[in-house]
């Protein structure tokens, strides 16, 4: 029972929160355009100094949305402003 408690509780320890944003969503938190979120995309650079290519969902070169860490969507936008979105 402890082995596998334990490989539970490493399994969690390796998950994290991510919030779901389209690109229209994250380029108003980021108070850029979309056409800029997009560009910092495509070109695989940080946009406001944030890895927005790696948070991309990308099927057949377009982008669907947007795995932002819960973390930096916190410090994006802050907590209280987030159960608005839900």
């Amino acid at each position: 029972m402890d082995d596998l408690s334990n490989s539970s509780s490493s399994f969690f320890a390796d998950c994290f929160v991510v919030r779901r944003l389209t690109q229209k969503e994250l380029a108003k938190y980021l108070n850029v355009t979309p056409s800029a979120l997009s560009q910092a995309t495509k070109q695989g650079r940080s946009c406001q100094g944030w890895p927005v290519s790696e948070w991309a969902e990308c099927r057949g070169g377009r982008v669907f949305w947007y795995e932002v860490p819960d973390e930096a969507a916190s410090e994006i936008r802050p907590p209280s402003l987030w159960s608005f979105l839900s």
